[in-house]
């Protein structure tokens, strides 16, 4: 019985079962999709699992086979390239994204006055993300799937930082999750921490760019987000955090028409 429903608790106690001798249950177990994704694929391993709603059962086998395996939509991927989008009031087009795991970011993102179109189905879609002013400001409070995502906690702070007003940002997943508030603030931000859990964020017209340091991958991804809604050039040092979370990072922004590019550090 897991205590908290953790994505990663979950995950590694079912990879771990896969080869154990006899039969291992884990209740209380996450239901990410991404849990979901790896319990399709460990079965196409040939691993014994079977999940039936916040219960998973897995019963060990001798040995795993090798397969070939289409890699998932990533939702987390999607949900920051929107912001993207949006914190630069630009209009773009996310392909065969699957609405319904994102569903809690979008209807924030709807209520903080960002254009949303979806043409497809709930299982395949593309997503259109368009913004022509400044967001308005929009409370979140992050929790297990199917609520807000707390990997898509800090660019939506991002985007609450040139919101209209006040937004209030409450994320009790994530340890030491707003770590990168203080590198924000470099680039003209107006965050202040209230707790370990809760940051208030009021919205400025205008940021500017600067030197920075990405302390962790979605913090990473925050800062790049408030850099391209910045005034002048930024550089972000340590994005090594980030690159082990997005393929082809700079090629899909230079691809958006935004200037990036990666220099060498000695």
């Amino acid at each position: 019985f897991l205590d908290k429903d953790s994505v990663g608790a979950t995950e590694q106690i079912m990879t771990a079962a896969c080869l154990a001798e006899g039969r291992t249950v884990i209740i209380n177990s996450s239901i990410d999709p991404d849990v979901m994704e790896l319990a399709s694929f460990l079965k196409a391993l040939g691993a014994n699992i079977r999940v039936s709603r916040k219960v998973i059962e897995i019963e060990g086998v001798r040995e795993l086979r090798g397969t070939e395996y289409p890699i998932a939509f990533d939702r987390i991927e999607a949900g920051t390239f929107a912001v993207f989008g949006a914190i630069t009031r630009g209009d773009i087009v996310i392909q065969d994204v699957v609405p319904s795991h994102m569903m809690s970011f979008l209807l924030k993102m709807k209520d903080a006055g960002v254009g949303i179109e979806l043409t497809g189905d709930e299982q395949k879609s593309d997503l259109r993300i368009f913004m022509d002013g400044r967001p308005a400001p929009t409370d979140i409070f992050t929790s297990p799937f199917p609520g807000f995502p707390t990997d898509l906690m800090p660019a939506f702070l991002t985007l609450m930082s040139v919101a209209e007003g006040t937004s209030v940002i409450t994320d009790t997943i994530f340890v030491d999750r707003f770590k990168f508030i203080d590198e924000l603030k470099r680039l003209g931000v107006n965050v202040k921490r209230n707790s370990e859990q809760v940051c208030m964020v009021t919205g400025v017209t205008k940021l500017a760019g600067t030197d920075i340091k990405s302390p962790d991958l979605r913090g990473g991804t925050a800062l790049i987000a408030a850099a391209l809604a910045s005034e002048g050039e930024s550089r972000i040092h340590k994005t090594e955090h980030i690159y082990r979370g997005y393929e082809n990072l700079t090629g899909k922004l230079t691809g958006l028409s935004a200037k990036a590019e990666i220099i060498e550090e000695d």
